[in-house]
This record gives C-alpha cells, structure tokens and sequence, in this order.
C-alpha cells in the first residue's frame, strides 16, 4: 500500500530550519517599509490595508519575491545565500509582529481619544463617564489637542503635544512592560 507523504514526514535538516541575520535584518526592513507605507495606502492611495490585515497583502508579496523570484536567482549566482525555509519563516514572522503594532499603536490612540472627543449631553458621558475616569490615563481635549486628531491640523498651528505626552507615556509603559512580561513567561516555558 502507497504511503501519502505529508510535510510532517519530509526529512528536515537543521540548516534549512535555523534563522540567520540577514533574515531578521530582511524581515525588519519589510517591517519599516510596510508600517511607512500603511498611511499613504490607507490616506493617500485609499486603497485596502497593507499592512494591517489577517495576511497582510505588503508582507505577502514580500515573501513571495523572495521565494519565487530572488531565490532562484540567487540558487544559480551564489547559492549559500539563498533564503532557507527558516530565514522565510523568519521574515514572515516578523512581518506579522510588525503590522500588530501599527495596529496596536492605532488602536490605542482611539480608546484613549474617544471619551473626552466623543462626550456629549445628548450621551451623558460628561455626567457619568468623564468623572469615572482617571484624568492622566486620557488626553484633554483642552485647546483641541484631540479635536486635531480626528479632524487634522488646521494651516498655522501646531499639534498640542502636552495633551498627549503624559497619557502617552503611561500607556506605552503599560504596552512595553507587558511586553517584556510576556517575553519573559515565554523564555521561562
């Protein structure tokens, strides 16, 4: 009887599993180039997510590239520096962490906005929402700093950074601390 062969079965050697520099160095470019270009997709060009989606379309044609068209190239030019399955892996990965924090980043800045901006009579957030929260855990929408936010800076002012800068401070904190303290269980598993 035929055995099907799975990927599971196919005989792995170390080197075609393990990471090198390049990779992480290739995989962190891709990283900067698709966060930089993340505002002008989404802004300028109005097109779909680059870099913030389920498969993010930018890493994805990276890695592709790499795959279909650089290491062919470079199998027949200098094949010890053809990208192995783990430098792919590598590049990948690193993608997939790079567009999170752009999203992340994003994402924080709207909770953070949204109840001084968003307060109304009509919602009563000022009566019940507002009083309830710490007032260094949010920015004030003191001189417009987050009216400028959502609606752009108007020709001739400057972004109030002082609105932002503390309740900035304490959440990256809060992000980088819980960073680490995720590396760390992780290393200790």
């Amino acid at each position: 009887m035929h055995q099907q062969e799975t990927l599971a079965s196919v005989p792995q050697d170390a080197a075609s599993l393990s990471v090198r520099g390049r990779a992480v160095a290739c995989g962190l470019a891709f990283a900067v180039i698709a966060n930089a270009f993340e505002p002008v997709a989404n802004y300028l060009i109005h097109s779909s997510a680059f870099a913030r989606s389920h498969l993010p379309l930018g890493l994805l044609v990276a890695v592709l590239f790499l795959a279909l068209v650089l290491n062919p190239i470079l199998r027949t030019w200098k094949a010890r520096w053809v990208f192995s399955r783990g430098d792919l892996a590598a590049v990948m990965a690193i993608g997939f962490f790079a567009g999170t924090i752009l999203n992340l980043a994003l994402r924080v800045l709207a909770v953070i906005s949204a109840p001084d901006y968003f307060a109304s009579p009509e919602n009563e957030w000022p009566t019940y929402v507002l009083p309830n929260l710490q007032r260094w855990l949010i920015p004030s929408n003191a001189g417009d700093g987050i009216a400028m936010f959502y609606r752009g800076i108007e020709p001739g002012r400057s972004f109030p950074l002082d609105a932002w800068a503390g309740p900035l401070l304490w959440w990256f904190s809060l992000i980088i601390a819980l960073w680490i303290d995720i590396n760390q269980f992780v290393q200790f598993l």
